[in-house]
């Protein structure tokens, strides 16, 4: 739990899971939520949409059953309380807009991971991205 005050803490990636069933399990451990919005590092995600598709897995069908619209857009409104930057798709690039309206800084690329080459490519980009990330004051966002 100490990690996320190391001087030495650069980011810290949010890889491109389903927020419901493999992120918030995570988050609801005593003191990570906390330790995220409190990091001097930025947090940033990868988004695990595309288009209005999951990139796989259940989550498309979890959003849909709790009334959120399944998209990019969802996904950094789910995470606003402690991103500072977000990964989108090409395909998501008109997203951008909202996704800033959140104070939240965005990237879009190619996020599809199909082979080694694409996987090293997203990891780098993310990497580069978030060294260009300054880290936001969370105490405006909302609570989760």
């Amino acid at each position: 739990m100490e990690a996320h005050t190391s001087p030495n803490l650069k980011a810290i990636i949010i890889c491109p899971s389903n927020p419901f069933i493999s992120i918030d399990p995570i988050l609801s451990v005593k003191g990570v939520r906390e330790g995220l919005i409190n990091s001097h590092a930025p947090v940033i995600a990868v988004s695990p949409i595309i288009g209005s598709s999951a990139i796989k897995g259940p989550l498309a069908k979890q959003l849909n059953e709790l009334g959120y619209r399944v998209s990019s857009i969802s996904i950094a409104n789910y995470y606003s309380d402690f991103i500072d930057g977000f990964v989108i798709d090409n395909e998501d690039r008109l997203s951008v807009t909202e996704v800033e309206e959140m104070d939240i800084k965005v990237k879009v690329c190619n996020i599809l991971m199909n082979n080694m080459t694409t996987k090293i490519e997203l990891a780098k980009t993310v990497l580069k991205f978030s060294s260009q990330c300054y880290k936001s004051s969370k105490k405006n966002r909302k609570n989760n």
